[in-house]
């Protein structure tokens, strides 16, 4: 496993726990909780973490965006992930934005911090799924809808919602495939009707979600 520096401004229980779980389980290697302002004061560590787990809360004296850049400045070579209980799908694309690696939300099992640190440490990125269905909830997709791009779209179906969701004209489809227009337009058509959406952008969305989940990984969402 590898070191891992836990930053709490607001210490609880449950980070304390963390902590004490992940030292006894991995004896040899860093596992410390401290908080920002200690931090920026020079902190004594014997060696530099490889992940900076970072416990975000609604509170005035949480960590927020700009203290990440700090994280940043001071661990350059550490993956930075968040571990919190309920953020805004906007707030959670502006931290990823920043570089952070991951979001563990603290009220599922300690699986999914496992999960997330076993995923950071091999240089990939974490979602979990109560992150996911937040951020389907505030994009106005149901998990039906995002269920279904895979579950009930053709092959054909799902090559023309890929090309329009890239911003390609139905004319442009029409000459990619060697279809008439008309046809392209009919599967347009199809297309909205099975994922029940009515603009481009939400099938812009729903195709960047599908993506993002396929490749276990969520790069297509912060670009």
């Amino acid at each position: 496993m590898p070191s891992i520096l836990f930053i709490d401004n607001n210490p609880s229980l449950f980070s304390a726990g963390l902590e004490l779980l992940l030292a006894q389980n991995n004896p040899d290697n860093l596992i410390e909780l401290t908080n920002l302002p200690d931090l920026v004061n020079g902190c004594s560590l014997h060696k530099d973490p490889d992940i900076a787990m970072v416990f975000v809360d609604s509170s005035p004296t949480s960590v927020r965006l700009k203290d990440i850049r700090v994280i940043q400045r001071h661990f350059r070579n550490a993956a930075v992930v968040l571990a919190g209980t309920t953020h805004a799908c906007g707030d959670m694309l502006d931290w990823f934005r920043l570089g952070v690696r991951g979001y563990v939300y603290l009220e599922h099992e300690t699986s999914e911090l496992y999960r997330c640190i076993d995923q950071v440490a091999t240089g990939g990125r974490y979602i979990g799924a109560h992150l996911l269905d937040t951020i389907l909830l505030e994009l106005n997709i149901s998990k039906s809808n995002h269920s279904s791009v895979c579950a009930t779209l053709s092959r054909k179906e799902m090559l023309v919602a890929q090309a329009l969701s890239e911003g390609l004209r139905v004319t442009d489809i029409s000459e990619k495939f060697g279809n008439k227009c008309s046809t392209i337009s009919t599967i347009k058509k199809a297309v909205y009707r099975k994922l029940g959406i009515t603009r481009p952008v939400q099938l812009y969305q729903l195709m960047r979600i599908y993506e993002s989940e396929k490749s276990g990984d969520i790069e297509s969402l912060i670009r």
